[in-house]
């Protein structure tokens, strides 16, 4: 709360009032938990919560805080596909080459490796109703804000064009 967290936005009362309550509270929309000891830890956005088949919460920031401790990943995005989740990943450039397409079998058979145990590491260290269902790779960077964030909407339906992935089934 405050002058020095937003005044509200350009030109735009209706958005202010959508985010600022009356007695001005910004709404960040952030989901967090207490423990025993008072502690609070930020879980995800409220708009970023997917929710699972049984109606559990599912914070895709906590599985990607995971997949992106994987020496070798430079970042991810999970996302929900056809009721199941799914990790995007960009591998740093000095573990997948996408250069190397000319020799297609090493670089199919590195591509599968790295994809496999990104499933295994992350579905062994999140609960169940966390655990991914798949791994796409990335080949260009994921498109991002003024402020480094992923353009989380960008890759609801998946990656966005299928010139940017590479399809290693």
């Amino acid at each position: 709360k405050g002058d020095n967290v937003m005044l509200g936005y350009y030109r735009d009362p209706e958005r202010t009032r959508s985010v600022l309550t009356d007695d001005g509270w910004f709404r960040t929309h952030d989901l967090a938990s207490v423990d025993s000891k008072g502690r609070y830890y930020i879980k995800g956005r409220l708009g970023n919560m997917i929710v699972g088949p049984s109606g559990e919460n599912i914070y895709p920031e906590e599985i990607e805080e995971v997949i992106n401790t994987i020496r070798g990943v430079n970042e991810s995005l999970v996302i929900q596909k056809d009721g199941k989740l799914v990790a995007l990943v960009k591998f740093d450039d000095d573990v997948i080459d996408w250069e190397q397409l000319e020799r297609e079998d090493k670089f199919f058979e590195n591509l599968e490796s790295r994809k496999k145990a990104v499933l295994d590491f992350v579905n062994k260290h999140v609960s169940k109703q966390s655990n991914i269902s798949e791994v796409d790779a990335m080949k260009e960077d994921f498109e991002k804000t003024a402020t480094n964030k992923i353009r989380r909407y960008k890759y609801n339906d998946g990656i966005p064009d299928n010139e940017d992935k590479q399809d290693a089934r």
